[in-house]
């Protein structure tokens, strides 16, 4: 994990034709309790990107990515930092991407688009 270079959305270096609308990291749940009570946690996160409303090339880019990634293995992936006082764009590397989500079209776009960055090692 390192500092991003975009500041902004990327994948592999690339920023994003369209940046998303919002994202998040997904809460996890525990694993586990402790003898002693605390819960135990993954070191593997996901982060949930979405986008209100998208053109067929933006949503190309990101199928071209998912689509290369998953013959070529991994990713790294431009994110806002898990854990920071700022919001700052910190690379994670090792990432994988899932199928992308699509919601309806709307007049030559696709509403509600949405993808998953998943095995984010924190």
């Amino acid at each position: 994990m390192t500092i991003g270079a975009s500041g902004t959305y990327a994948i592999n270096g690339t920023d994003l034709l369209l940046q998303p609308t919002s994202g998040r990291w997904i809460p996890t749940s525990p694993l586990g309790i402790t003898g002693d009570g605390h819960p135990i946690y993954s070191s593997i996160h996901e982060f949930e990107i979405n986008w209100t409303l998208t053109s067929q090339l933006d949503l190309d880019q990101i199928q071209d990515f998912r689509d290369m990634i998953w013959l070529t293995g991994t990713a790294s992936v431009d994110l806002p930092s898990y854990r920071g006082s700022a919001y700052v764009f910190q690379t994670y590397s090792g990432c994988s991407i899932f199928e992308p989500e699509r919601g309806v079209y709307y007049s030559d776009h696709t509403t509600d688009f949405r993808i998953v960055i998943g095995n984010i090692r924190i």
